[in-house]
């Protein structure tokens, strides 16, 4: 979880907007000559709309047999990868990335979100939208999608990883999110979504606000409705930038 010398970790600042792309230091393909990049970068000075969007798990649900083995007493861990992309409309590069293949997926134990006081629920990503970069003007709405995953862990049982039912590469949950965010001048924001599991690339369903004094939290359900599997609820906090 590195650029091959600086830890993620290392790299960030506790509480700050970051955004991750899958690019070298320099070169053609390198990060300073990186559409995504140089996107970020013109939305961060001159976008209207900040978005953090933080993934609050509820359940991570285990396989029959692993949950049996809990029940019997036996010590159980599991960790688990969340990957996320986030795209904006109308356009080919993406605004933000963490992936297992790319080595910068979100890691997290299950004691780590379940068993503490203070749980560390994924934040998946912070990223800001521009009204002057919509692609169609006559829309009101700023569109963004979101890929989200989670990984099949690796289970230990008695500290010995279980292997009988095991696939590389399997998923808890994977699918993507489709948004749309529609500010206005009477403050009264609405967020729109869909999953293209239900409904491809259309968000149909108002999702649910919270009113701050500064913004809006919208929580987006999402149910595997799988065993094992995962319930959570998406919750994305939209305040105004460089207003």
């Amino acid at each position: 979880m590195s650029d091959g010398l600086v830890t993620i970790e290392n790299a960030t600042v506790g509480g700050a907007a970051r955004a991750f792309t899958h690019r070298s230091h320099s070169g053609h393909y390198g990060i300073v000559n990186s559409e995504g990049s140089y996107a970020n970068l013109t939305r961060f000075l001159f976008g209207n709309i900040r978005l953090d969007g933080t993934l609050v798990v509820e359940e991570l649900s285990l396989p029959k047999k692993v949950q049996n083995a809990y029940d019997e007493g036996k010590q159980v861990r599991a960790s688990y990868h969340f990957e996320t992309i986030v795209r904006v409309r109308g356009e080919r590069w993406d605004l933000h990335r963490r992936l297992i293949s790319e080595n910068s997926a979100i890691f997290r134990k299950f004691d780590e979100i379940f068993r503490t006081s203070a749980p560390r629920h994924p934040r998946l990503f912070s990223s800001f939208l521009a009204i002057s970069k919509r692609t169609n003007t006559r829309r009101k709405s700023l569109g963004f999608a979101i890929d989200l995953a989670v990984q099949v862990p690796d289970y230990i049982i008695d500290r010995a990883w279980r292997r009988d039912d095991y696939y590389d590469g399997g998923y808890l949950f994977r699918d993507k999110i489709n948004l749309e965010v529609t500010p206005s001048a009477d403050g009264e924001w609405n967020l729109r979504y869909g999953l293209d599991s239900r409904t491809p690339n259309r968000t149909s369903t108002k999702a649910e606000r919270i009113d701050h004094v500064d913004g809006f939290t919208f929580n987006i359900p999402i149910n595997s409705g799988t065993v094992p599997g995962m319930k959570a609820k998406l919750q994305i906090l939209c305040t105004p930038w460089n207003s």
